[in-house]
């Protein structure tokens, strides 16, 4: 068993600091200070390995989604699958305990911040569309926009303002209704 070094349990302690207070307040009202006295460190800490709390912002948001399970399940599921694939996985992180805190941080930034919101949303979906989309097609960044949207547009609409009915919708009646529009969005006809 590897043994974690000092310096990663420090980074640890602030992320999980820093989540509690981004699902209890907005994004604005959480300040680097805050943080640091809830991890027990120094503030100087925060910017030493984050660089600001834009970026710890971001490490939140990254501890919370397991990127390298998202790119497994990106560059092994079928092309014309992917968007159920994306639409199912979304599902699952916003129903499991660590996507409640990513959906309290987005709802805070929503309310506070715009770039945070941005950041939240283009950090987690952005990296992925490489595996996903074409890099030479010329409705590239049109794709990646609409894949943003729909992406954010059912997170907000299901769990943060719970409009029904799509906020009682079952899974699979979702994934069956957003997946080809995912689908489409990534490889099909834009016109």
């Amino acid at each position: 068993m590897a043994k974690t070094s000092k310096g990663d349990q420090t980074r640890a302690r602030i992320i999980r600091a820093a989540r509690e207070l981004f699902a209890a307040a907005a994004y604005d009202r959480v300040s680097v200070r805050k943080i640091a006295a809830a991890a027990g460190v120094d503030a100087a800490l925060i910017n030493h390995y984050f660089g600001g709390k834009e970026k710890l912002f971001y490490a939140v948001v990254t501890y919370t989604i397991n990127m390298d399970e998202v790119t497994t399940m990106l560059t092994t599921t079928p092309r014309e699958q992917l968007g159920e694939s994306i639409i199912r996985y979304a599902e699952i992180l916003w129903t499991s305990p660590a996507g409640q805190s990513y959906l309290a941080a987005l709802r805070h930034a929503i309310a506070s911040n715009a770039t945070a919101t941005w950041s939240i949303i283009s950090d987690a979906i952005l990296p992925l569309s490489e595996h996903i989309l074409d890099p030479d097609d010329p409705h590239r960044e049109t794709r990646i926009a609409l894949l943003v949207s729909q992406i954010s547009g059912v997170a907000t609409t299901r769990y943060l303002i719970g409009m029904e009915p799509m906020a009682s919708l079952d899974t699979e009646t979702l994934v069956k209704t957003v997946g080809p529009t995912l689908q489409r969005y990534i490889d099909g006809d834009l016109t």
